[in-house]
């Protein structure tokens, strides 16, 4: 009769109950810093400039139209006044020169306007001008929810991720190590895919169904006002960058899953090959 002995080292019941009680632990703080990582993101410099300049584009010309006029009146207001800058807004610092109106169409004016003012939000350096010409830090808070994007918020987001990074390493470390066997990769990808997985989903249906209605919806906002034509000229952006995010942390734990699986077949076959190589007796 074949008989194939193996030697198990009995871990004390509690382990089980630690492990339950770290990983939970883990999958509550990660949940708070995936949150935070997709804020973090979305106030990079790039995409908050690119969310700030469509958002307020969205506002201040819902319907994208171009009027090459604007060429020509700014022209004549520069005659007029004898100088080579023009203010869009009035008493702010974004300034269109003349070399801009004679080298631009009247979308790419626009557009550069869009962005200077977008800039200038992010990194709080937009600026009013009085009538003697001094200048002075203008308030963000006119701004409503574009004004969340900013390089100070940016800032203040990654002080809040390294003080959870800390905790978050010391409960996943935990959870691994009450954890047995191949649960050692298997529980850490549960708790990640648990925290981002759902994010992931609804960010990417979401993203889905942005792109396939984008004309629906455009022609929708533009009758329910500015605002909802700005949230929905946003929201791609928005879900376009959480699902690249969020997805990205996912697949740290699908190729867990992966490389447990892989090993316990390995090892299943290992076990089999063992046991048909024993001596019969």
């Amino acid at each position: 009769m074949n008989k194939n002995i193996h030697t198990h080292i009995q871990r004390p019941y509690w382990h089980v109950d630690l492990k339950w009680i770290f990983g939970i632990g883990s999958y509550l703080i990660l949940v708070i810093l995936v949150l935070c990582i997709g804020f973090y993101q979305l106030t990079t410099q790039k995409v908050a400039v690119a969310i700030i300049s469509n958002g307020a584009a969205a506002i201040i010309n819902p319907e994208a139209s171009e009027n090459t006029n604007t060429i020509v009146e700014i022209k004549q207001k520069m005659d007029t006044e004898h100088t080579d800058i023009f203010y869009p807004f009035p008493d702010h610092s974004i300034v269109i020169t003349r070399e801009d109106v004679n080298t631009l169409s009247a979308k790419e004016i626009e557009n550069k306007v869009y962005m200077q003012l977008a800039e200038a939000i992010y990194n709080n350096k937009l600026t009013t001008v009085d009538a003697s010409g001094q200048s002075q830090n203008s308030s963000l808070q006119k701004f409503g929810v574009l004004a969340v994007f900013t390089s100070q918020f940016h800032n203040n987001i990654g002080s809040i991720l390294l003080v959870l990074i800390f905790p978050l390493l010391l409960f996943l470390s935990l959870t691994i190590y009450f954890s047995a066997g191949y649960g050692r990769l298997i529980s850490p990808a549960i708790v990640i895919l648990i925290a981002t997985g759902p994010l992931c989903l609804v960010t990417l249906i979401t993203s889905a169904l942005l792109h396939r209605s984008s004309s629906q919806i455009g022609s929708v906002v533009d009758q329910s006002g500015r605002v909802d034509n700005a949230i929905s000229t946003v929201l791609p952006i928005t879900t376009t960058e959480l699902v690249r995010t969020y997805g990205l942390i996912s697949l740290i734990a699908i190729i867990l899953f992966v490389i447990a699986t892989i090993g316990k077949v390995l090892q299943i076959m290992k076990n089999r090959s063992s046991n048909l190589a024993l001596p019969k007796k």
